[in-house]
């Protein structure tokens, strides 16, 4: 859907004159970007508002969007399971809130808090086929991962130390470990990716032997 409505957007400022035709497919990439994030955006203030955690929704995604957008992670194949991933990681964050044992939260933030420190220093930056980098840009991306994991580390410390609700640490520590599970789960995708394609090479290799 997003994908049809991005192609209408570009065909009508076309019609208008307002863009040439000649950036057609940029302008359709921008507006399903554009599209797409206004759609989750929207999703997140709902649940955030239904639920009554819109601090603590903020702060999760404080940890996870600028971190994201720095050491990059998973990637769905489309808008759809994106958005559903969304869906999914707000839930999950969501039941955590609710349900954690008060006696557990600061075990929680901890936890989280080493395991993001481990992750991002493992895994990031991570890699994208269709955003392939330089190895200059790859280094910069990893410097840059490091200092924000940290970075986000002494404030969950501090917020932690500071703030009498805890949940807020929790909330932000959990943004910032989310990003670590997808930068390990996009290790282990393109693993597997290129394991397969060896054994397909390789298999290649063999019929014309």
């Amino acid at each position: 859907m997003i994908a049809r409505m991005s192609k209408n957007m570009s065909s009508f400022f076309i019609t208008k004159g307002i863009i040439p035709d000649d950036d057609r497919d940029v302008y359709v990439y921008s507006f399903e970007i554009l599209l797409s994030t206004l759609v989750s955006l929207c999703a997140v203030a709902v649940i955030a508002a239904i639920s009554n955690t819109v601090v603590q929704m903020f702060l999760f995604f404080l940890g996870f969007v600028p971190l994201r957008l720095i050491a990059g992670g998973f990637h769905a194949k489309n808008h759809f399971r994106c958005f559903i991933i969304l869906l999914f990681v707000c839930a999950a964050f969501l039941l955590i809130l609710y349900y954690i044992p008060a006696n557990y939260i600061i075990p929680a933030i901890l936890a989280a808090s080493s395991l993001s420190l481990l992750l991002t220093f493992l895994f990031a930056p991570s890699e994208d086929k269709n955003k392939p980098a330089t190895d200059e840009e790859t280094r910069r991306f990893k410097r840059k991962s490091r200092f924000a994991t940290i970075i986000y580390t002494v404030s969950v410390i501090l917020a932690l130390i500071l703030v009498p609700d805890k949940v807020y640490a929790l909330s932000l520590a959990l943004g910032v470990f989310t990003v670590g599970v997808s930068l390990l789960a996009n290790y282990v995708k393109h693993t597997i990716t290129n394991r397969n394609n060896a054994l397909a090479e390789r298999g290649e290799q063999n019929e014309e032997i």
